[in-house]
């Protein structure tokens, strides 16, 4: 569910390739995703993340500036033409003036991801990846029209 979530969320930005793109909330779940795929379109993604433990991986999936919560007050120059925030998060961007004039702001709720199953639930057989007729599971094939490659 999460991967859809931000698909949809990037999707309606309009294309991102060449523009300012600010993530709250980026460390995990649909805040994570949106990294990954706004990189991948072309933005310049600048991510805010709870610690400097989610901070090297965030960096990984593409963002060019990654921030700590904690660093946010004047952490940033200049402002974005696309914002996620992560209602979980304490950064109100288009408050704090961070959303240039005809930016879109968008506003998305992310929870921790589940726990692991246990071994049990994975001996009996309870987990499986559901596939498409052309072989691909869902999440590919919508992933593959909105991610060049």
């Amino acid at each position: 569910m999460a991967v859809l979530t931000a698909l949809r969320l990037v999707r309606g930005a309009g294309s991102v390739a060449g523009r300012r793109v600010l993530v709250t909330g980026a460390g995990r779940g649909i805040g994570r995703l949106l990294v990954e795929l706004a990189a991948a379109l072309g933005a310049e993604v600048t991510a805010v993340v709870r610690d400097a433990g989610e901070a090297a991986e965030t960096a990984r999936l593409g963002a060019r500036q990654v921030v700590t919560a904690d660093a946010v007050p004047g952490a940033f120059e200049g402002s974005f033409d696309v914002v996620y925030e992560a209602a979980a998060g304490d950064l109100i961007a288009a408050g704090r003036g961070l959303a240039a004039d005809g930016a879109t702001v968008f506003l998305y709720e992310s929870w921790p991801a589940p726990p692991e199953p246990s071994r049990r639930d994975r001996a009996a057989g309870g987990l499986r990846a559901v596939r498409t007729r052309d072989g691909r599971a869902p999440v590919e094939r919508l992933l593959g029209a909105a991610v060049p490659g």
